[in-house]
């Protein structure tokens, strides 16, 4: 089994690894529960609980350092549009949980950023694209239309799991596949791509 669509967090003490298995002859999503965590030397998997996220490829996943969990948006489907849910798994546990958000959250997206920025106290997401197109038998290829690609901002508050969005009017563009980071020490985010 390979390791496709695989996004990991790394912080002080732990990695975090989300990803999802594939066979060679067809790459759709498998599962997207978490595989492994690693705090120091000590490995430990979760194998699929009971309440976990649909399964999925290219979500996007941020560690909130002040309630220790790590927060996941988005992500494409087996089949349908992709994935608008947010998930949060608690470390300290090893459990999932969906947010129960009365604020408006995101639209549903694929190829997003996204970083927790210690200063907003608050989990950051950028871009993405909205539309999926499947080719072949049960292999899943991405390619976006010019008008389904996203240039929004939001923020997740850690104290209550709310988005909120910027709203921002001189971003950097429409975006898919970027890096993001959050530098602490100039209280800066970078994005990259």
């Amino acid at each position: 089994m390979m390791a496709l669509g695989l996004v990991t967090i790394a912080a002080v003490g732990f990695v975090f690894w989300l990803g999802r298995g594939g066979e060679p002859e067809g790459v759709g999503p498998a599962s997207d529960v978490p595989e492994t965590t690693t705090t120091s030397s000590t490995s430990q998997s979760v194998a699929g609980p009971a309440v976990s996220p649909s399964p999925s490829t290219h979500a996007q996943v941020a560690f909130d350092a002040s309630t220790g969990t790590v927060v996941l948006f988005g992500g494409q489907l087996r089949s349908g549009p992709p994935a608008d849910g947010t998930w949060l798994f608690r470390l300290d546990d090893g459990r999932w949980s969906v947010t129960d958000d009365k604020s408006q959250p995101p639209s549903s997206r694929v190829g997003h950023a996204m970083v927790y920025v210690d200063s907003l106290d608050a989990t950051l997401l950028y871009g993405g694209g909205s539309r999926q197109y499947v080719f072949g038998r049960e292999c899943l290829v991405t390619y976006f239309c010019p008008n389904s690609l996203l240039a929004d901002t939001w923020l997740l508050a850690s104290e209550d799991s709310t988005w909120r969005n910027l709203d921002l009017a001189d971003g950097p563009g429409p975006r898919y596949g970027q890096a993001i980071a959050y530098d602490s020490q100039s209280d800066r985010v970078v994005l990259f791509g």
